[in-house]
């Protein structure tokens, strides 16, 4: 898991304030509850985004996702989404 300043680098520019909490968000909350206008997409880019950074530090690969063989547990929105990705950035998805 990367530190916490690592993850304030990538998702703050996808935040904005919010009235309550006073919060910066990226989540699939919709936008009224103080959600994110990429709700669709929030949690799918935020797992590729600490997985992928989790895989380059394992691995050293500059693609870590090229070649990999991946099960997802659960293809709801979020889940689905991931496999999406992780298909575009060179894995296959088995489950």
């Amino acid at each position: 898991m990367p530190p916490a300043d690592r993850i304030l680098f990538f998702t703050l520019p996808l935040a904005y304030e919010c009235a309550t909490p006073r919060l910066g968000v990226a989540t699939r909350k919709p936008v009224e509850l103080c959600g994110s206008e990429l709700r669709p997409e929030a949690m799918a880019q935020g797992a590729m985004m600490v997985t992928g950074i989790l895989l380059k530090e394992v691995t050293g690969r500059s693609e870590p996702f090229r070649g990999l063989t991946v099960a997802i547990e659960g293809l709801g929105n979020a889940g689905k989404t991931v496999a999406s990705l992780m298909t575009q950035e060179g894995a296959t998805i088995v489950g």
